[in-house]
């Protein structure tokens, strides 16, 4: 659309469609993978149920929350090295693979390590699929498009968290089958329908450098002492409150409403 017919001030339908197709691709995508978080938040009691103490199931979150924390680093690094796609395929595949390994892992070692993986695979794709929606939409779109893309995110959560409640009081294979299927299917989905996306293999600050500048923005170091703070808090939903339900006799299906709560609320609210 050119200058001469783009509306001056354009409604939110407007503004909706006018978003490119690899952004829809990409948020049903992501809803499909966010449905599919099934086995994280209920690990607390699938390991619980395998007979763990809390003291033993706390090293298996640890290494899943590691996990993450690595793949931040390495999931940037990768995006513009082999391509946005890419590494969101790379990244979906892994994790299916690392979810059915965990599956099958006995013992706290191997549980360990597996959901360390899992973590790290599953979250390698959030820095490629930010960088890909800057990408493709305009500086002046991008508010609008993060929100669309985090109500695809709680969307996908409130419904699949609901569902994996009801698994879970079936059989907890469901939980682990379940995820590594969404996993693929948003591989396959982004390996056929996404746009490369930019690489950027000749631009980069060396990693000192790009420390410094990152300890000098004081900004940045606000808005990150705040996230971190609010994040402890946060973490607790599918960690600690999943034993506090179970001791007060509740159900891994209410459970999952529980959490559903929290989708919702933020779609409405949004």
């Amino acid at each position: 659309m050119n200058s001469a017919t783009e509306p001056v001030n354009p409604t939110l339908w407007q503004s909706l469609r006018a978003l490119p197709k690899p952004f829809w691709v990409l948020c049903v995508g992501t809803f499909i993978n966010r449905f599919g978080t099934f086995v994280f938040p209920f690990l607390t009691l699938y390991l619980s149920a395998k007979g763990h103490a809390p003291g033993e199931v706390k090293f298996a979150l640890m290494a899943h929350g590691l996990g993450h924390l690595l793949a931040c680093f390495f999931g940037g690094w990768l995006a513009d090295r082999i391509g946005r796609r890419n590494t969101i395929a790379a990244s979906m595949f892994g994790a299916a693979v690392a979810m059915l390994c965990l599956s099958a892992a006995r013992g706290l070692p191997a549980i360990s390590l597996f959901a360390g993986l899992t973590g790290f695979a599953i979250a390698s794709y959030h820095p490629a699929s930010a960088a890909l929606l800057a990408d493709i939409i305009p500086p002046a779109g991008r508010v609008r498009a993060y929100t669309v893309l985090r109500i695809a995110i709680n969307g996908g959560w409130a419904a699949g968290i609901a569902t994996a409640g009801w698994l879970a009081q079936h059989s907890y294979t469901f939980l682990f089958w379940g995820d590594a299927l969404t996993c693929m299917i948003f591989g396959v989905l982004a390996l056929f329908a996404l746009p490369h996306g930019l690489r950027r293999t000749n631009v980069r600050a060396p990693w000192g450098e790009a420390i410094a500048s990152v300890l000098s923005n004081k900004p940045f170091l606000a808005v990150f002492a705040a996230n971190f703070c609010a994040a402890l808090v946060f973490c607790q939903m599918s960690t600690t409150l999943a034993l506090q339900v179970s001791a007060a006799g509740l159900s891994a299906s209410f459970f999952g409403q529980l959490l559903a709560v929290n989708g919702v609320l933020i779609v409405l609210l949004e």
